[in-house]
């Protein structure tokens, strides 16, 4: 018998044909394991592609700074301006003296004065209906008279009568301040002198009329009857009527003008569309406001009298400006000349 080793030695030479049957086999498995593992990765990708599409982030310059980002909250906050809100327009072609001057709220008109101020504005409305006594015939002539000559009705309006040939001329001063006259017939608050008689002397019966067809401002409303001019030798003292409606309220006054006295004044509260207790409130604060610029207009007219040149004319435009229904600012618009332009 041979040996073991004898054995051996009778072995061919290289690999066992076991081990490379088994060798074959576990490369096979392998294989299946990772195509498997390469299935399933795949079917993950594919699903979560569908469920969630890609996104691109893309910038375009550098990360803004944060003075930008305060920039853009604050432009998030801006607010459109409410065209409800009223805004006082100050006309161009207005001269420099009769700048109107915002209307405060009466509500907050010098809360420190006490108590009830008595002062004398004449025409100042009453709570009756009618703040004087109207006489129905005499109304109607004047309102048939302005319609007749182009006037027309208006929720605030002032109506001027008289009985000759002389020029009469109507001046208001609105409760902006504005002066209402020949010369500037319309104001920014859209009252309107739409009749202006006798230049030449054309009428026996002539009027003069203006109106605020709606939505009047409240507040002081100053009325001057000015003797312009004397016609065909008509010397005498000539009488007038204005006739002021207020609302639902009117008023009539009869006075005088003459070569003495040319200028005639008359003021008139008219608190808008306010009732009771409250209108009552809104008149007294107007009356004790007036009466508190006629002192200080006052006290500024005493300056510019003992001014001249510059100084003097100044001083006459600040109290024009300031406290337009003052008797101080009716008389510095005469000293002025130009500010009624016919002197």
């Amino acid at each position: 018998m041979k040996s073991l080793v004898d054995n051996q030695e009778l072995l061919p030479d290289g690999p066992n044909p076991e081990t490379i049957r088994s060798a074959g086999f576990g490369m096979f498995v392998s294989l299946i394991v990772h195509a498997g593992i390469l299935i399933i990765l795949s079917l993950i990708v594919l699903t979560t592609s569908a469920d969630s599409p890609l996104e691109m982030l893309v910038e375009f310059g550098d990360e803004g700074t944060e003075e930008e980002s305060s920039t853009l909250e604050q432009v998030a906050e801006l607010k459109l301006i409410d065209p409800a809100e009223e805004q006082l327009i100050v006309p161009l072609n207005l001269p420099v003296d009769d700048l109107p001057e915002p209307v405060p709220d009466p509500g907050s008109i010098i809360d420190s004065l006490s108590g009830d101020v008595p002062i004398d504005v004449p025409g100042s409305v009453s709570d009756e209906g009618t703040g004087g006594t109207v006489d129905p015939v005499v109304a109607r002539m004047i309102s048939d008279r302005v319609q007749q000559a182009g006037g027309r009705r208006g929720e605030v309006q002032f109506s001027l009568a008289w009985k000759n040939v002389n020029d009469l001329d109507l001046h208001i001063v609105a409760p902006s301040g504005q002066h209402i006259w020949w010369l500037e017939k319309e104001s920014a608050c859209r009252g309107m002198l739409d009749v202006d008689m006798n230049v030449n002397g054309e009428s026996k019966t002539p009027v003069e009329n203006t109106r605020w067809l709606s939505n009047a401002p409240a507040g002081r409303y100053t009325v001057i009857v000015h003797l312009f001019g004397i016609n065909n030798n008509q010397f005498r003292p000539t009488d007038f009527q204005l006739l002021a409606r207020l609302g639902r309220e009117s008023e009539l006054v009869t006075e005088q003008v003459s070569g003495r006295e040319r200028l005639i004044v008359s003021r008139f509260i008219y608190p808008g569309r306010v009732t009771g207790s409250k209108r009552q409130s809104v008149i007294r604060r107007w009356t004790q406001r007036q009466q508190t610029e006629e002192k200080l207009a006052s006290a500024i007219l005493t300056r510019a009298i003992d001014s001249q040149g510059e100084r003097q004319r100044t001083l006459l435009q600040s109290i024009i400006q300031k406290y337009p229904h003052t008797d101080a600012s009716i008389e510095a618009r005469s000293l002025l000349k130009s500010s009624l332009g016919k002197d």
